[in-house]
C-alpha cells in the first residue's frame, strides 16, 4: 500500500498518465473529452488530450453525481455553479462515478496525516527494511570474502602443484645431469687440449716470426759487411793498380 502511494505521488505529475478518457456533450450539444486521473477531473478538446479547457482539482470538488445520462460535478465553492454534461451511455457514466471515488480516495489518503498507529509501522517497516539492508550488505561481504578466499586457496594450490612438479623434474634430471656432467667434464678436457694446442701453434708463431726477425737482421749485418768489403776491396785494387802504375813509372824514369 505504502509503494503505491509513493508511485502514485511520483506518477501524478507525468502527462496523461494514468487519465482514462470519455466521450461527453455540454449543455450545447458539443462533443467534449472527459478525463479522470490522481489529480482531478479535467474537460480536453477532442483534438488536444494534453492541454485541458477546464480542470477541477480534486481539492475544488465537492461531489460528483449522475442521473441516468445526466453527470454533475459540485465544486467546493458553493457560490460556483455546478457543471453538467451529458454523456451517451448509462454505463459509462458508472465507471466514471467509481474512477472518481477510486481516485478522490487515493487522493485524500496520500494527504493525509498519519496517524500514530501508522507513523509507528512505518517507523517499524524502515527499521525492518535497514536491518535486511544490512543483511543484504553482511551477506554480499561474506561471500565476496570466501570467494577471495577461495581464489587464494587455488592461487596457492597452484603453487603447490608447480613445486611438486619443479621437484619431481629435478629429481628426473639428477641422473642426467650426473650423465652431462661427466660430459662436460670430457668437453672441458678437449677444451683445454685444444687450448693448449692453440697456444703452442702460437707459440711456434711467435718463434717463427723472433727467428725471420733475427734473419732479417743478420741478413742486413752481412750485406753490410759485403757492402764494406767490396768497397774495401776496390780500394785495395785501386791502390794496387796506383802502386803498379807508379811502379812502372819509376822504372822508365830510371831507365832514360
Amino acid at each position: 500500500e505504502d509503494a503505491m502511494l509513493e508511485y502514485l505521488k511520483v506518477a501524478q505529475d507525468l502527462e496523461m498518465f494514468g487519465v482514462s478518457y470519455f466521450e461527453i456533450q455540454n449543455k450545447t450539444g458539443t462533443v467534449l473529452l472527459l478525463g479522470v486521473d490522481a489529480i482531478g477531473i479535467n474537460i480536453y478538446d477532442t483534438r488536444d488530450k494534453l492541454i485541458p479547457k477546464v480542470g477541477f482539482p480534486w481539492s475544488e470538488i465537492r461531489n460528483v453525481s449522475f442521473k441516468e445520462k445526466k453527470f454533475v460535478i459540485k465544486p467546493a465553492d458553493m457560490q460556483s455553479p455546478d457543471f453538467i454534461f451529458i454523456s451517451t451511455r448509462i454505463r459509462a457514466n458508472r465507471q466514471i462515478l467509481s474512477l472518481c471515488m477510486g481516485n478522490h480516495e487515493l487522493y485524500a489518503r496520500r494527504r493525509r496525516p498519519d496517524t500514530k498507529e501508522i507513523t509507528q509501522l512505518k517507523a517499524q517497516a524502515a527499521a525492518e527494511k535497514s536491518a535486511r539492508n544490512q543483511e543484504r550488505a553482511r551477506v554480499r561481504v561474506d561471500t565476496e570474502r570466501r570467494k577471495q578466499a577461495e581464489q587464494e586457496r587455488e592461487s596457492l594450490q597452484e603453487k603447490i602443484d608447480g613445486l611438486e612438479r619443479s621437484t619431481q623434474l629435478i629429481r628426473q634430471e639428477k641422473p642426467s645431469r650426473r650423465s652431462s656432467e661427466s660430459s662436460t667434464t670430457g668437453s672441458i678436457e678437449e677444451q683445454n687440449q685444444r687450448a693448449k694446442e692453440s697456444d703452442d701453434k702460437r707459440r711456434k708463431a711467435e718463434n717463427a716470426q723472433l727467428r725471420l726477425q733475427r734473419e732479417r737482421k743478420e741478413a742486413d749485418r752481412e750485406y753490410r759487411r759485403t757492402v764494406e768489403r767490396t768497397r774495401y776491396e776496390e780500394a785495395e785494387r785501386e791502390k794496387a793498380v796506383c802502386l803498379i802504375y807508379l811502379s812502372n813509372f819509376i822504372m822508365k824514369q830510371e831507365s832514360m
